[in-house]
């Protein structure tokens, strides 16, 4: 495709996007397409925390990968995935009170307020009636400068190395030069950002390498809209990238919420594009024809919080 048909698609494009969010881009913008969590857990009806319809994403991310890799529009496709430790804090299991006669385990999609020390480690309370997963620790009364955040209790889900992590077989593979950033692997920390813990304490390397690659455009889609879509979104426009919701390219855990869930990344600055526009744009006919699946590449990109980001330098 050549740069002027280029300049007429992106002006196509732009059309596409959402008034109340449109920006001028760049005139040579760098993009990432960002795929998050679109795994077993939650696109196989017999994941545990199976989104409704969330299968269904995966045609139109499909069709943006097949029709676009053979042009220059996406410079990198990142993959996230929920890659919990056993007995991770968001799971509903390392959480119990004490019941009228025994100890039961809080229920699952309740919600406990938990601190966290500035380093990341967990506090424990002797007020609020909790019994506290092991790895929680005594803080001080006293202490300073802790973070506080209301943490939605799942049923066990993205487990390491097990087939909820995997990703739907469906789903267009990573290849080479693809990123694949695992997420909430921190067994008392958890993340629905493929940037940032949820509280901000730590972060992955993502930001870095897409700085590193002079992106400037983000397009973001997956699993589920309202908490690991939205928290990617709206920290890729916190950090300066032009950032857009691809809106037919994911699904909700509460699509009830889905007019608020809208509203908040409007606020946030992300505009909203769809997969057919995207497609369009790439010179492609949507839906795209079946095309052959690749196998997974083996360059796993590990962009974890605690690694030193200078090993990664030779594989990009």
């Amino acid at each position: 495709m050549t740069f002027h048909t280029y300049i007429i698609a992106a002006a196509a494009l732009m059309v596409a996007v959402d008034a109340g969010s449109l920006r001028v881009p760049p005139q040579n913008p760098k993009r990432a397409l960002i795929v998050v969590d679109v795994q077993n857990t939650f696109g196989d009806s017999r994941g545990s925390l199976y989104v409704q319809d969330g299968e269904s994403v995966v045609n139109p991310i499909n069709a943006i990968i097949d029709r676009c890799s053979n042009t220059d529009f996406f410079d990198v496709h990142v993959y996230t995935q929920d890659w919990h430790p056993l007995d991770h804090v968001s799971w509903y299991t390392s959480w119990a009170e004490q019941g009228d006669h025994d100890v039961v385990h809080k229920q699952p999609f309740s919600n406990v307020t938990i601190t966290y020390t500035s380093e990341g480690a967990l506090c424990k309370s002797d007020t609020d009636g909790l019994i506290y997963p092991p790895y929680a620790i005594d803080c001080p009364d006293d202490l300073e400068d802790t973070h506080v955040t209301n943490q939605m209790l799942w049923p066990p889900h993205g487990q390491q190395n097990t087939w909820s992590s995997n990703f739907l077989p469906e789903l267009r593979k990573p290849q080479l030069h693809d990123v694949i950033v695992k997420k909430g692997y921190r067994l008392q920390m958890d993340a629905y950002s493929a940037f940032s813990d949820n509280m901000n304490i730590t972060q992955t390397f993502l930001h870095r390498k897409l700085q590193g690659m002079g992106i400037t455009e983000v397009y973001v889609s997956g699993l589920a809209l309202d908490f690991c879509v939205k928290s990617t979104a709206l920290d890729a426009a916190t950090l300066g990238y032009t950032t857009y919701l691809i809106n037919d390219a994911t699904k909700a855990v509460y699509p009830s919420n889905n007019e608020k869930t809208y509203a908040e990344l409007k606020d946030g600055n992300v505009g909203n594009v769809t997969a057919e526009s995207i497609v369009s744009t790439c010179g492609g006919a949507y839906p795209a024809t079946n095309t052959p699946q690749k196998e997974m590449q083996n360059y796993d990109y590990y962009l974890g919080i605690d690694d030193d980001f200078s090993k990664y330098d030779n594989l990009f």
